[in-house]
């Protein structure tokens, strides 16, 4: 009997062990399980929410068209999201602060290639991305394009192909979630453009070393994000498969880890 109990415990040892191999392939943060942040741009938002845009702001998702065809729609209500809130801000472009920022800190368990992707709501051209910095300190998590910090388009170019999606992403403005890989309008400090990114072979982000990172997602206009996902996956595509994306977050903000590898060897 110890020996078939003792064998279950090995068993079981192994599939967790290969579970956990495979998911630290990948990982995903909620938008809301921010680190820190600055300023008050920046808000946790729960649905069904009020989602706003730039009334100036064409071409704009079909939703954010008044009934009549003629006049424009300021709103709509978002009433899905993942584990019920995201990140964005419910009230007019004018109350928010350009350069607040919130930031993520996580560990990533194996170096090399990693492909990000955020699932975003992008409603107008006037109100469709956000710079991002990559292991930057706070201090140089600016509103601005420079060495350091990227802006973060959704749909953006007129150049962006298929994605398979039916259309092309810069004629696709709506008030749904839609997965955008990580992307630079100017190829520096990350030299994956949006054209590239949505291209054959789009470019990874290179993390040299295991354990902790981060990641700023700084305000620039009005966008909305619900879930950050990293991958080493090159084939991952949420848009078209968003069961890629781990249902039980494998990795979360690090000092929100609720499963580690330590933990996990003292289950056995």
């Amino acid at each position: 009997m110890m020996r078939f109990v003792t064998f279950l415990m090995l068993v079981s040892f192994v599939f967790v062990f290969a579970v956990y191999q495979v998911n630290a392939q990948k990982f995903s943060i909620e938008g809301e399980d921010f680190d820190a942040k600055k300023g008050e741009s920046w808000q946790i938002m729960k649905v069904p929410a009020k989602v706003m845009s730039n009334p100036d702001s064409t071409p704009r998702a079909p939703e954010l068209i008044a009934s009549d065809g003629k006049g424009i729609a300021e709103f709509t209500i978002v009433a899905a999201a993942s584990r019920g809130a995201f990140l964005g801000h419910p009230n007019n472009p004018s109350t928010a602060v350009s350069g607040d920022w919130v930031k993520y800190t996580f560990d990533i368990p194996k170096a090399g290639d990693w492909y990000i992707w955020a699932r975003v709501i992008a409603p107008t051209i006037g109100d469709n991305s956000f710079f991002v910095g990559i292991d930057v300190p706070d201090a140089k998590a600016v509103a601005e394009d420079n060495n350091d910090m990227n802006i973060w388009d959704f749909h953006e170019s007129a150049e962006i192909p298929d994605d398979g999606l039916g259309t092309a992403l810069n004629t696709r403005f709506t008030t749904k979630w839609v997965w955008f890989r990580l992307c630079s309008r100017t190829g520096n400090p990350f030299p994956g453009t949006e054209i590239v990114q949505y291209g054959p072979k789009p470019t990874p982000y290179k993390f040299a070393t295991t354990g902790g990172h981060t990641i700023h997602l700084v305000w620039r206009e009005r966008s909305y994000c619900d879930v950050i996902f990293l991958t080493m996956d090159a084939s991952d595509n949420p848009n078209k498969n968003q069961s890629v994306v781990p249902d039980i977050i494998a990795v979360e903000t690090r000092n929100k880890l609720t499963t580690t590898w330590g933990q996990l060897k003292q289950r056995f």
